[in-house]
């Protein structure tokens, strides 16, 4: 049960939400930087790029008046009864979940971390990933983006046909974003399919990530990067070149995805990329299968522009 619901979780968030993913759970943090497996449809992280001093400039964008309000599976009836006292008066919310994977995420106060500069970031990666200094497997995949909340109410169901009932004291009955309360709503009916989180202080509920591939100069589909790796071993005779030594000569930004050449002291070029994650290649390195055997080949692919406008709702 739990496995279902969160790769249901995952692909709906993803698709709803424009490319991110659920950090599970929110209190565990996630950062820029951070690489690692997916396992159990959940970032697992092995250690951060930081380490090696890269000197790579992280953004931080917040936005204080700023709110994420998605929902996918859920159908709300809102209802208020006023009280004694002008312009306030309790608020009941009917909450309908569809199906596992089913979700309501309000976040307030949200800040956007992201690397400063994409070429700069591609371009010492690249150095890093080239010259062999970190053990970087072929399913590995480096957050590049993280959604971090003020505030947050999150409610996720873990089975089918679920149904909530909230109650809380609010002026605002139309567009009430629950993550203003969070920690005042009272459950009226309650449920244990239903997963929640009211948090009241900083969290990261939400990343993106990218994976890296070997993408010849002289065409051809993506390769994975350890044979790359291995035969950059053979050309130095196991004595790897330096970081500094590869150069970025060629850069190519699609939005969704960034593609370079480097050459290496030894005058060969090699092709590198660069993809945004989405929820096939994510379920699909949880699972380790085929795409066309996962039962999501049909999957709707959400490209993806990175270091654009931010996702704010106002």
């Amino acid at each position: 049960m739990a496995m279902s619901f969160l790769k249901k979780l995952q692909i709906n968030i993803n698709k709803v939400a424009e490319g991110y993913f659920a950090n599970w759970t929110p209190e565990m943090p996630v950062s820029v930087g951070d690489y690692g497996d997916i396992n159990g449809y959940r970032f697992t992280r092995d250690g951060n790029i930081s380490r090696y001093r890269l000197n790579l400039k992280i953004e931080r964008i917040r936005k204080e008046t700023a709110s994420f309000e998605k929902k996918d599976g859920l159908i709300v009836k809102t209802q208020a009864s006023a009280e004694s006292g002008l312009g306030s008066g309790n608020v009941k919310l009917d909450l309908q979940f569809g199906e596992a994977g089913s979700f309501l995420y309000h976040l307030r106060d949200i800040t956007n971390i992201q690397f400063q500069e994409r070429r700069d970031a591609f371009e010492k990666i690249g150095q890093l990933l080239l010259s062999g200094r970190i053990k970087w497997k072929d399913d590995y995949v480096l957050v590049v983006e993280v959604k971090q909340a003020g505030k947050a109410f999150i409610l996720v169901a873990e089975g089918d046909n679920v149904s909530l009932q909230l109650e809380c004291n609010s002026d605002i009955v139309g567009n009430l974003n629950l993550a203003d309360v969070a920690g005042r709503v009272g459950y009226v009916r309650d449920s244990d399919s239903v997963i929640r989180y009211e948090v009241s202080e900083a969290i990261s509920p939400l990343y993106r990530v990218v994976s890296f591939a070997e993408s010849p100069p002289d065409g051809g589909g993506k390769l994975p990067l350890g044979g790359l790796v291995e035969k950059i071993r053979m050309w130095f005779s196991d004595k790897m070149p330096l970081p500094e030594t590869i150069y970025l000569t060629e850069y190519f930004d699609r939005g969704h995805s960034v593609a370079g050449t480097f050459t290496l002291p030894n005058g060969e070029t090699v092709g590198l990329c660069q993809t945004v994650e989405d929820a096939a290649g994510f379920i699909s390195k949880s699972e380790n299968g085929d795409l066309a055997t996962l039962g999501i080949a049909e999957l709707e692919v959400v490209s993806v522009l990175l270091n654009a406008g931010q996702m704010y709702d106002e």
